[in-house]
């Protein structure tokens, strides 16, 4: 619309150039949507959202402005407004387009001022505030060489004479294809450079969280496998059962001792793969709305404290599995490694695996059930609403469950869970909507898709995202587009508030909590090192265990990034966890490994200190047992569990070649060391 506004022309070549723009434009806005829709859906804030998209819609303005037939002198930009200098060429229709721009970028950056103050993350006020300058210079120079100005934006000197020379000597027609050359770069740039910045800010703070859940979820796995099984293989180390009856459930599949399928590990995994499947969102789990911790209550305040999640995910149930020491006790079984007459015990090993899958597998298959049943309790409103989207989707109806609440159950007529009530005279323009559409809200209609699409997009971000597509689908298929716009811009104007959002702490305080609470777990943990130096079994005990938790978050964060990596394999293997597998791969390499090494220093009858034998087990148990996860291994066969024929095998494929492929290469290694 702004192209239409600005750039009509019985000029042919002018409409030429127009459709040009227009197709750049096009390119450009949608890299810029992908990078919203990327970051912004993450903020619990309905006015941040429509924010963001209300910035992209005036960035189009913008964009369309500058890649007229204008370029900019430095000696006419101030820092209250951008004067557009006409070349030789010019008419008056190009004082009127510079005005206008003017007009169109005051108005952006009074929508920037807005929104952007009344967040109150600070974070967020300095990404709003570093993306308006940006944009500001950028626009003003169509030159990716503004991105570096200091200046809130504005051109200094040498960029306008840099631009000016930049345009200098070209005709019309040549200045605008080449200004749509600079565009388009300069869109590809700041895309990039925006989202980079954005990933190093936000990449920070989930790393010192998974940082700090991870030294828990190591040091739970430890007194885990001391609990239920290590009492009973070294009898006075564990301390403080001593005085109470061992709980002889596990041992470590020395073949000295039966029952080596029961592995040191096997409960935390299972205790791991539940909390995980606690841990599900309301898609996942199928639900009538998608609340980020299903089995909380929706507006509890934790549903907003995304970085706990994912450090709970990530770095505590992570942690608190270990793939990398089942695999390797599994690989002990296998060798005569015990007392002299004892015998390999390949079956039993074997045995041990399809145990540790199967029980792993149905802890975070129980999680999510458990999950179910308590959103059920703790939402009864929610049960309601699940019970009659189930009702129908038999009667050929889905009910799309991204919609705002009220919406979502008043368009799709449930009635009966209806919480919110609004008088009749407020309802006439979203009737008139559910009227026109209520035909092509069925299974398998293709009208389906655009008009989630368009409801989907203007409920939750206003109006001002409606665009030519929508419109033509609309006409199209009968319905009228305008009774939506006026039922938001009549919610939005009215006293009735639906809106329910959860308020996640500021980056600022998130990120000073997370840091304090690293830097005490370390400083105690090496300080813990250092104090508890005795030679009884007791003290060696629990000093290794204070050394494997320090290892465990360089494990945690090389696990979690790559899990970057899983689904970038090229074509058919696309499905393949290739991180996933990667982490578990390698952990159990480097366990095997540090088991053998270990057992070889304990053969040699050689006394060494406790750093030698220490480190080894610290690096098994702290880094390899964080690097690789039995949590997340179950909930990607799960989900592979869930797809239909013949994509469901695929969980038979993931799971046979990781254990295959990590028993193999474990045993060649702890072959060749021992």
């Amino acid at each position: 619309s702004c192209i239409d506004k600005y750039a009509s022309s019985s000029n042919q070549t002018e409409k030429s150039w127009t459709r040009k723009i227009s197709t750049s434009i096009a390119t450009c806005n949608n890299e810029a949507l992908s990078y919203i829709d990327k970051y912004a859906p993450s903020s619990d804030s309905d006015d941040e959202k429509s924010w963001t998209h209300q910035l992209s819609t005036r960035a189009q303005g913008l964009y369309a402005a500058v890649a007229s037939k204008t370029f900019f002198s430095s000696n006419q930009v101030s820092s209250t407004q951008l004067v557009v200098a006409k070349d030789a060429t010019a008419t008056q229709s190009d004082a009127a387009v510079g005005s206008s721009y003017i007009n169109c970028n005051n108005e952006a950056f009074s929508c920037l001022d807005k929104y952007a103050p009344s967040s109150e993350n600070d974070d967020k006020k300095t990404w709003t505030r570093q993306l308006s300058s940006r944009a500001q210079g950028l626009f003003a120079t169509v030159s990716p060489s503004a991105a570096s100005s200091k200046s809130k934006g504005v051109a200094t000197s040498n960029e306008g004479e840099e631009i000016t020379a930049h345009y200098q000597g070209m005709d019309y027609y040549d200045m605008c294809n080449q200004s749509v050359t600079d565009f388009s770069t300069w869109g590809a740039q700041m895309s990039s450079e925006a989202s980079a910045w954005w990933r190093k800010e936000e990449n920070w703070r989930v790393a010192f969280y998974i940082c700090v859940f991870s030294i828990i979820g190591s040091l739970l796995r430890i007194g885990m496998a001391q609990l239920f099984g290590e009492e009973c293989a070294n009898p006075g180390t564990v301390g403080w059962i001593r005085s109470e009856q061992p709980l002889c459930v596990t041992n470590d599949g020395v073949t000295s001792r039966q029952g080596g399928i029961i592995f040191s590990d096997l409960p935390a995994n299972m205790f791991g793969s539940f909390l995980l499947g606690m841990m599900q969102n309301g898609v996942s789990l199928n639900l009538a709305v998608d609340v980020p911790i299903a089995f909380l209550p929706s507006k509890d305040l934790f549903q907003g404290c995304n970085l706990l999640h994912s450090a709970i995910k990530m770095g505590f149930c992570g942690a608190l599995t270990s793939f990398s020491s089942w695999n390797s006790e599994m690989v002990v079984m296998m060798f005569s490694f015990g007392d002299e007459g004892h015998n390999s015990e390949i079956i039993r090993a074997l045995l041990g695996y399809i145990i540790g899958v199967q029980l792993a597998l149905g802890s975070f298959i129980f999680g999510r059930n458990a999950a179910v049943y308590l959103h059920r309790v703790l939402n009864p409103g929610l049960a309601r609403e699940m019970d009659a989207v189930a009702v129908k989707l038999t009667e050929g109806v889905p009910v799309n469950r991204n919609l705002p609440a009220f919406e979502r159950r008043y368009l799709h007529e449930l009635d009966d869970v209806q919480e919110e009530k609004i008088e009749p005279e407020h309802m006439s323009s979203l009737e008139q909507w559910k009227n026109t559409t209520k035909e092509h809200r069925r299974v398998n209609n293709e009208a389906l898709p655009y008009l989630c699409d368009i409801e989907e997009r203007v409920l939750k971000y206003g109006p001002t995202v409606i665009d030519d597509d929508m419109k033509t689908s609309s006409e199209k298929y009968g319905w009228d587009l305008k009774s939506l716009e006026t039922w938001v811009a009549e919610k939005d104007a009215s006293s009735f508030d639906m809106k329910t959002s959860t308020q996640s702490p500021s980056a600022k305080t998130a990120i000073s909590v997370a840091v304090f609470l690293f830097v005490v777990f370390y400083t105690l943990l090496i300080i813990g090192v250092i104090k508890v130096n005795g030679d009884d079994a007791y003290s060696i005990t629990y000093r290794t265990m204070l050394f494997s938790a320090i290892f465990a978050p360089p494990g945690a964060l090389l696990r979690w990034r790559l899990s970057e990596y899983n689904g970038h394999l090229p074509g058919h293997w696309s499905w393949f966890p290739v991180g996933t597998f990667a982490a578990n791969f390698s952990a159990s390499i480097i366990s095997i490994a540090m088991i053998a090494i270990d057992y070889v220093f304990g053969m040699s009858g050689n006394p060494h200190s406790f750093w030698v034998y220490g480190t080894c087990r610290a690096i098994k148990t702290g880094f390899a047992g964080s690097l690789s996860t039995v949590s997340t291994f179950s909930e990607e066969i799960y989900g592979f569990m869930e797809l239909k024929a013949p994509k469901a095998f695929y969980s038979y494929y993931y799971t046979l070649f990781t254990i295959g492929m990590s028993c193999v290469c474990s045993v060649a290694v702890y072959a060749m060391i021992v």
